[in-house]
This record gives C-alpha cells, structure tokens and sequence, in this order.
C-alpha cells in the first residue's frame, strides 16, 4: 500500500510539472484561454490526491517501522537474556541500554527513509526522464552521460552518512553510560564531591554528540 501512494505521489508530481508547457503556451501564449479554466481543476484534483497519497505512504511506512522498531526490541532483549555474564562485564550498561532504545529505531528510521527514497525517488526520475525525451532527447542523453557522476558523489555522500551514523550511536551510548553512572552512583559522586567532574565528563560526550548532528546536517545538506 505504501509503495502504490509513494508512486502515485511521485506520479502527481511528475504531471504536475507536465502542465507547465501547455499553460505557459496556451494559457498566456494564445487567445485561447480555455485551458485557464480546467488548468485550476486539474491542479487542485492533483494537489488533492498529492496529500491523500503522502497521508497513507506516511501512515503505512510508519506503521511498518514502528512494528520493526517493537520487533527489533524484542528481539535483541531476548537475545541479551541469554547471553552469559562475561558478556555483561565487558559491556557497559549504557551502551546496551543505547542499542536497545536508540540504535533500533535509527535501523529503522533508516530503512523506512530508504524505501522512500528508492520508491518515490525512482518513480519521480522515470517520469521526468520520460517527460524529458517527450520534449528533447538531447537534452536526455547529455543527463544520462552525467549520471555516473552523480551516482559517484551519492556513493560518497552515502558513505559519509554510514560513517556518521556510526559515531552518533557509539556517542549516544556513551551519554547513555556517563547519565546511567551518575545516576546509580549519585550518593558516591555527592559524598567525594565529584559534581564537576561528573559534569565535565558528561559535558564532553553531549558536545561530541552535538558535533555529530552537526556533521550529519552538513551532509544531508
């Protein structure tokens, strides 16, 4: 269901931008004015279905992912009951309780973005594509010569935002072991008065991990 609305709304896009040649040619060019007056319906019935698709892609996709989210959850919870206490001494509490609570939604949050992307995405390049040849296969092929650049640079692009995704989840368990440690140990921290080195250590995580949104914006920019 989800990938149908995502098609339709890449398709209600692609038309709509198909329009624009017979309102600028007819519309304003000649004295025909006749398209002025079904040219506003169509639009509207166009930014009608637009919403209705983008409502039901949103509501499925989501619905998808927060049962992937629960499932994930579970998943991995019951795989750490079982696992033997070496385990639990070699891990910190904070980064299990990160990669129970922040790293399966971001596996999730990612899948659903990239089924957005490929489906939606893909349905709007083979529209335009097919828009473009319709009006100039010149200026079609000079874009497909220019593709493999472009697949280069999302590579890179993409590369960069696994890289990222990476150290914001090590960063978040990080905060999540210096917060679960303050917490257990408070009584320790106020009796030997170490507030301010508490507070530094946790200063210096929640910066690293404002740093790496930053960098995750600057490349999603």
């Amino acid at each position: 269901v989800a990938g149908v609305a995502l098609i339709l709304n890449a398709a209600s896009d692609t038309f709509m931008l198909s329009l624009l040649k017979p309102l600028l040619d007819d519309g304003f060019g000649k004295t025909d004015r006749s398209v002025l007056v079904w040219m506003p319906l169509v639009v509207i019935g166009l930014m009608i279905l637009r919403g209705i698709t983008s409502y039901v892609s949103s509501y499925c996709i989501s619905w998808v992912s927060g049962k992937v989210v629960m499932t994930m959850r579970r998943r991995l919870f019951g795989h750490m009951m079982g696992m033997p206490v070496s385990f639990f001494d070699k891990q910190s509490t904070g980064t299990l309780l990160s990669r129970i609570t922040y790293d399966s939604e971001q596996v999730a949050s990612s899948s659903s973005g990239a089924l957005i992307t490929v489906v939606r995405e893909g349905a709007s390049i083979i529209g335009l594509f097919i828009m473009m040849f319709y009006y100039s296969w010149q200026l079609s092929i000079i874009l497909i010569v220019l593709a493999p650049i472009v697949s280069i640079a999302i590579r890179v692009v993409s590369k960069r935002f696994r890289n990222i995704s990476k150290n914001m989840q090590n960063t978040m368990g990080q905060v999540t072991t210096s917060a679960e440690q303050m917490l257990k140990g408070h009584k320790e921290v106020l009796i030997f008065g170490g507030q301010e080195v508490e507070t530094k250590r946790f200063d210096k995580v929640s910066n690293r991990m404002r740093l790496q949104g930053m960098k995750m914006v600057s490349a999603s920019s």
